[in-house]
């Protein structure tokens, strides 16, 4: 089992080939979504609402749709 994090240029592939069979990518989508988030905060604190930002998020409906039903 490996994590990643500071040898990211080494692919699944080399690592199998060491005897890795478990890669976790345990912060990689964290750290892709935090600029994102900073800039949504730093907006909406711009223009004290949420309208100049609505084209960058992600459907409501399509995150509903991702939560299984009970």
């Amino acid at each position: 089992v490996v994590v990643p994090t500071s040898f990211n240029s080494i692919t699944e592939m080399e690592l199998y080939n060491h005897g890795v069979n478990i890669v976790i990518y345990a912060n990689q989508l964290m750290r892709a979504a935090f600029p994102a988030m900073k800039y949504a905060a730093e907006e909406i604190l711009r223009h004290h609402r949420a309208l100049e930002i609505d084209a960058n998020l992600m459907p409501f409906k399509d995150i509903i749709s991702l939560i299984d039903e009970l």
